[in-house]
């Protein structure tokens, strides 16, 4: 039976149910935290409460490991809050969280990190009721400093700080102290500096890039997910960038998770809504999942490892997530004379971090040590760009 008018009135409206598919689908894919907060409240907040039900709160940290809060002005101003707001109709949670952070803050997000599902249960002495849910997220900004009136970065910004804070700080804190090591801001960033370099890659190299090698790889890879994806198959991205080609692997799988350590790379996937695509910004070799994925996509990461125990780990990682893994890298630039071009350009223009490749000997030497119980697919594809190296591993 109906509880309250929302029940009855919110399936006429398809962006509720988008938001409600939404949090589903982060219900499936993480072991997040409940977090149930139950507050009295005035009635002229009781008010404000009504505008909205679905809202994003974000533990937001620095370089330096410091937190930003802000002051509470539903407190008078006496108390301190972590980052929040609404999700506004048409939106989802992801475009929210951007637009709630660059407002509150001046910065842009680098990475975000689901936490704990949130639900604020708020009542006043008149007897009125309302609930809202939400995601809370631990996120990490460009900039190390933002002091004003409103808001400041604190290390231990405890006093002050509500319950349902408190324990998503709580929480934000125990996920870094996991994180030894973190790439540094101009890494996920590196977009920025390129200046007019950017638009001489955007609208020449890169069209030139799609139509010989971008646009084979592509064709070979979707062919190789739709062979094993149904509608009701899990896709993992696990470096995804800009590629676009996740909206068409979203019309026949159930869900997509696209990872990317880089924010700012996925922004314009991020404004894109689709609601079956949901976004991560995690180091891929520290991925982890409730459930495994059907088909895993791992491309252009394996020479972007800093040592041959990352390759290992790396491999080890993609073991565990998934029961189609498909590789794709591409060979030694060394080994031809239009691939070293290629990767000077990368490397020297576009600041381009990696550095690992091996020759198409080796990746198949370390695709059968790594996967020896798997059957496996090795082929090597021509681009414009050189040869690239492609495995396909079905551990099922």
């Amino acid at each position: 039976m109906n509880k309250n008018i929302f029940d009855i009135l919110a399936p006429n409206q398809e962006w509720l149910k988008t938001i409600e598919h939404y949090l589903a689908s982060y219900k499936l894919l993480y072991n997040l935290k409940y977090i149930h907060n139950r507050e009295k409240i005035s009635p002229a907040f009781f008010q404000y409460c009504l505008k909205g039900k679905y809202f994003v709160i974000v533990a937001i940290y620095n370089n330096k490991r410091e937190f930003f809060i802000q002051r509470d002005f539903l407190k008078r101003g006496e108390r301190w809050e972590l980052v929040g707001g609404w999700v506004e109709r048409n939106e989802l949670p992801d475009q929210a969280l951007d637009r709630i952070v660059r407002r509150e803050t001046g910065s842009c997000l680098v990475e975000a990190t689901p936490l704990s599902l949130v639900t604020n249960s708020y009542f006043t002495a008149e007897g009125n009721q309302t609930q809202h849910y939400g995601l809370a997220y631990m996120g990490r900004v460009k900039d190390d400093y933002h002091n004003s009136q409103n808001g400041t970065f604190s290390q231990i910004p405890k006093q002050g700080l509500n319950k349902k804070d408190l324990k998503i700080l709580n929480l934000s804190n125990q996920l870094l102290k996991d994180r030894i090591i973190e790439p540094p801001v101009n890494e996920l960033t590196s977009q920025e500096t390129l200046g007019k370099i950017y638009y001489f890659h955007k609208y020449l190299v890169k069209p030139i890039a799609y139509f010989g090698s971008s646009r084979i790889l592509k064709g070979i890879l979707f062919k190789t997910i739709q062979d094993r994806c149904t509608h009701k198959g899990l896709v993992l991205d696990v470096a995804c960038g800009d590629d676009k080609l996740l909206f068409s692997i979203a019309k026949i799988a159930k869900l997509v998770v696209a990872n990317d350590i880089s924010r700012q790379s996925m922004s314009k996937l991020i404004h894109r809504p689709e609601n079956n695509i949901i976004f991560s910004n995690r180091n891929l070799l520290d991925l982890v999942f409730k459930n495994t994925f059907d088909v895993v996509i791992c491309k252009n990461v394996m020479h972007h490892m800093r040592s041959i125990e990352e390759i290992e780990l790396l491999l080890k990682t993609l073991k565990q997530l998934g029961k189609r893994i498909i590789i794709l890298d591409i060979e030694d630039p060394k080994r031809s004379f239009i691939a070293s071009l290629w990767n000077n350009y990368y490397v020297h223009i576009l600041k381009d971090q990696g550095g690992l490749f091996m020759s198409f000997e080796q990746f198949k030497d370390l695709i059968n040590l790594s996967y020896s119980k798997s059957t496996r697919t090795l082929k090597k594809i021509q681009t414009i760009k050189g040869p690239y190296m492609l495995a396909v591993i079905d551990q099922y």
